[in-house]
């Protein structure tokens, strides 16, 4: 249309008058190609399709002010921007530092490892001292000597009672028989006597009241200087020497007369004269004193007071008198709580003990202290590791709250203490050598030194400035390698008992290079690493053996009799140690003695450690070595030369050698040659030892073992040699005036169990030679031994010995009472232990002996049943547990329980009706017996 062209506006403001004009870009842009392309729109924008638009709003933008110039212009300068005089310092040190090794050469490696560990050991003698926190100076009292002691109180009574005598004679022993009961012999005593101290005390105390009676104030005008501090010290230990605690209070209150304070020390010397002479009355009086001022009584006071009422009246006192203390909401210290358990775990410990010892610290948790100290829980710990009760599993658990849950780091002590709790059973032994790496981690942290050239874990470094760090809180004890050995001879653990010893020497001879002496192996580690050979288990059978080179079976079974017979010669071949700061190899030891070297190859082909034993004739051989070296007179008195020297031969030593040789022994012949050489030797270099019950035992028992064990031949030797050690173990009993006392107990002058007499030692002894006698057919002497047992211990002390667990009356109790083991339970004989004897009495058709047999174990089984429900009722606690079923007896036959006698002791009337019943069952059996023994 002729109004319309191509060029016409087409944006917002374009009309169009018609509507093909409006269709018309329509058919251009969807149509059909033409010849020539249309002009292109104008652009809406002059923005780019990254840009934004600008804001419509607000509608009115101000225009920006000028820009204030900046205050850290250098118009302006920052105070702070400026460099401190330290930076500046810091910066001329750097540049002259660059200039000065501008020319020096590249430092090497080694140059770096040393000043390296120049730098660290800088600090070394520094660290290794400990400072102690400042406080401020305590009054100690001044402990004089008893001559200083006599010069002073002669020139306090020349000054106070006038006296221009010579020095006077010493004070005599019965000086308190001499005393004047007042002044009145104040001028009548001639020089040249010995002054009591009773006299100089009515002297000051009369010059005091006199001058009160001038003063109207009541102030004495007596300077203070009349007597010294080191006078009324000198004083006052003497009176308490004399063993007159009274005068000694008297002589406190003349102290405080004359202005003088007596201290807190001097309340403690009175009332430990009080403890340690069992006067808990006048104890208890002072206390009450002090108590009623208001004084409160100091740590050690109060140790003092619990330990009067140990000796007084015993655990269950000294309970009662710390629960006081904790009704009056002033608990005792924690360390009178340690005092009670110590007394009940350390001193005569038994399974009443101990769970009165484990509710005893419940207890203190709860009412008094709840986190328990480092030294409590060290007690409990240790109390875990009894042989007669292990519990390592209780040991762990504190373990685990003193060291987790408290933050606590633990010293030697403590980790020998739980050592020694995990390493009382077989099963955690080796959680004590987890314990032993952690211990010994700790101590190389303390003392590790970069790059250092000794290799010795234990030597350190002897250098100046060096020698405080290679010591720690955490090196390991003689105790620490002892309870090591308890868990490796339970397990029969040679190689890492082996271990043990050679560390310990190793750790002794280089503490005795630094000089720090440490003791060496002593009797009793020796004991133990002996009970580890004996419990060891070969691991090559004599069976498995193969021989190379022509030498016959013949041979090998020679050379090993040799071994066990003659092992004083293998023991001479350790004289010949080259360096004595190697570590003692005890295979060189042996093979250096007369044992012809043979090439030995296992059944199974693999190649064994040669460092350790692998038949029973090497253990015996090592074993051997070591004994005889330890029997050898020291040569010196140094570790380096004799790593045995602390070693004493002792009883338990010998006994641990020769069970090595029981167990070991290849015929039961050398074992008894063995036997008499071995305590000949001991007697000739250590006088006093002897066998006890232990030597005895092991012997019998060696000689009891069936025909598995023992060959045909052996029998023979066994049953002879077996009769003459009881009669010999017989000897010795009688010796030590074993008697029974009214209790049921045994008295036995010492320790029961550390001779070999204890109650369950004397059972096995008389089993063994019951069994003996059996296995020889000897049938009539078994019985005749099993009817002389129940002759020396008849069943009925079982229920004598009874005794009900002590009660102290704590709120808490931490242990059962009837899950409790029994304590001092007499010996007896049950069926298990003569099934043996029971057997060839069936086969000998036997009735007699038979009945014999069945009539002694019933008795020990009833008995120990009855006893088991006497705990279970908790009877012996007051009477105010009664069984229903000992009141039906009673009212059966006739009587009231009230009209019985007390005929059982602690147990009360309550079982009195239910002996009645059992005594007509009794009756009965011993019918049935005699019976029997006329069939």
């Amino acid at each position: 249309m002729p109004g319309i062209t191509s060029d016409a506006p087409t944006g917002l403001g374009a009309t169009h008058s018609t509507g093909e004009g409006a269709r018309l870009p329509v058919r251009r842009l969807y149509g059909p190609s033409y010849p020539h392309e249309p002009a292109p729109l104008p652009p809406l924008s002059t923005l780019s399709l990254d840009e934004r638009p600008p804001p419509t709003f607000p509608l009115y933008r101000p225009a920006p002010s000028p820009s204030p110039i900046p205050q850290n212009s250098p118009r302006y300068p920052d105070p702070k921007s400026l460099p401190s005089d330290a930076k500046i310092a810091r910066s001329l040190k750097v540049r002259l530092s660059k200039r000065v090794v501008k020319d020096l050469p590249p430092l090497e490696e080694d140059d770096l490892r040393e000043f390296y560990a120049a730098l660290v050991e800088s600090g070394a003698e520094e660290a290794a001292r400990r400072y102690e926190v400042l406080e401020a100076p305590k009054e100690e009292r001044l402990r004089l000597g008893d001559g200083e002691r006599e010069e002073v109180l002669r020139g306090l009574a020349e000054r106070v009672l006038g006296l221009n005598a010579q020095k006077p004679p010493p004070l005599g022993e019965h000086e308190g028989a001499n005393m004047v009961a007042g002044p009145s012999r104040l001028t009548g005593i001639v020089s040249g006597d010995a002054v009591p101290t009773q006299t100089i005390i009515h002297a000051l105390a009369s010059i005091s009241s006199e001058d009160e009676d001038q003063n109207e104030g009541g102030l004495s005008d007596l300077p203070l200087g009349l007597v010294s501090r080191k006078e009324w010290e000198a004083l006052f230990d003497q009176t308490l020497s004399e063993t007159n605690p009274g005068s000694a209070e008297v002589l406190l209150g003349v102290m405080q007369a004359h202005g003088v304070s007596p201290s807190a020390e001097h309340l403690s010397d009175i009332l430990a004269h009080y403890a340690s002479h069992g006067l808990l009355g006048e104890a208890k009086r002072i206390e009450t004193v002090l108590a009623e001022a208001g004084y409160q009584l100091s740590t050690s006071q109060h140790d003092i007071l619990t330990s009067a009422h140990l000796h007084a009246s015993g655990p269950i006192g000294a309970i009662a008198h710390l629960k006081t203390y904790e009704l009056s909401s002033h608990p005792a210290p924690q360390s009178s709580y340690g005092l009670v358990l110590s007394h009940l775990l350390e001193r005569d410990p038994s399974s009443h003990t101990r769970a009165l010892a484990w509710d005893l610290f419940a207890h203190m948790r709860l009412s008094a202290h709840p986190t328990p100290c480092r030294e409590i829980y060290r007690l409990m710990i240790t109390s875990c590791g009894a042989s007669s009760d292990p519990q390592p599993e209780r040991a762990r658990d504190l373990w685990i709250e003193l060291t987790q849950d408290n933050g606590s780091i633990p010293d030697e002590p403590e980790y020998t203490a739980a050592i020694r709790a995990l390493s009382s059973t077989k099963k955690d032994y080796l959680e004590a050598f987890d314990l032993l790496r952690q211990m010994l981690a700790r101590h190389h942290d303390a003392t590790y030194v970069p790059f250092s050239e000794d290799e010795d874990a234990w030597a350190g470094r002897l250098r100046r400035g060096q020698r405080q760090r290679s010591m720690s809180r955490w090196i390991p004890s003689l105790e620490t390698w002892k309870a090591l050995l308890e868990g490796t001879k339970r397990a029969g653990d040679l190689p890492r008992a082996r271990w043990v010893l050679a560390e310990s020497l190793r750790m002794a001879r280089a503490s005795e290079m630094a000089g720090y002496p440490v003791k060496g192996p002593d009797e009793d580690m020796m004991a133990s690493v002996f009970m580890t050979y004996a419990a060891w288990k070969p691991i090559v059978a004599r069976r498995q053996v193969r021989v190379r080179g022509g030498v016959g079976a013949e041979g090998i079974s020679r050379d090993s009799d040799t071994q066990e017979s003659t092992a004083g010669t293998t023991g001479d071949t350790v004289q010949h140690i080259e360096d004595p700061l190697v570590d003692v190899d005890l295979t060189e030891e042996i093979s250096a003695g007369d044992r012809v070297a043979q090439d030995v190859s296992t059944a199974q082909g693999e190649a064994a450690d040669p460092t350790s034993p692998q038949t029973a004739a090497d253990a015996l051989g090592e074993a051997s070595a070591l004994f005889h070296q330890i029997l050898r007179p020291a040569s010196s008195s140094s570790l380096l030369t004799d790593p045995f020297r602390d070693t004493r031969p002792s009883t338990r030593l010998v006994n641990s050698y020769l069970s090595v040789q029981l167990a070991h022994s290849q015929t039961l012949a050398a074992a008894r040659t063995a036997w008499d050489e071995t305590w000949s030797d001991a007697v000739l270099v250590e006088r006093g030892v002897r066998p006890n019950g232990w030597s005895y035992l092991i012997a019998l028992e060696k000689c009891a073992l069936g025909n598995r064990q023992l060959s045909q031949e052996n029998r023979e030797e066994a049953t002879s040699w077996g009769r003459k050690l009881w009669d010999e173990y017989l000897s010795f009993q009688s010796s030590l005036s074993v008697s029974p006392s009214d209790s049921g107990s045994h008295t036995i002058s010492g320790t029961g169990f550390g001779l070999g007499l204890g109650p369950r030692q004397i059972e096995r002894a008389w089993r063994a030679i019951i069994r003996i006698h059996t296995l020889a057919d000897d049938t009539t002497g078994a019985l005749s031994l099993l009817s002389d047992f129940q002759a020396r211990h008849p069943p009925s002390r079982i229920l004598d010995s009874y005794a009900p667990i002590p009660d102290a009356g704590l709120g808490l109790r931490f242990t059962d009472p009837t899950t409790v083991r029994e304590a001092d339970v007499p010996p007896h004989m049950l069926f298990e232990d003569v099934r043996v004897l029971h057997q060839r009495l069936v086969r000998d058709e036997d009735g007699r002996g038979l009945g014999l047999v069945k009539w002694v174990t019933t008795g020990y089984e009833k008995a120990l049943e009855k006893r088991r429900k006497w705990r279970l009722k908790g009877a012996g606690k007051g009477g105010e547990v009664r069984s229903r079923r000992v009141e039906m007896i009673a009212a059966a036959d006739g009587e009231e329980l009230r009209n019985e006698p007390e005929e059982h002791g602690e147990v009360g009337r309550e079982e009195a009706g239910q002996e009645k019943a059992e005594h007509k069952e009794a009756e009965h059996e011993e019918a049935e017996h005699e019976a029997a023994k006329k069939a």
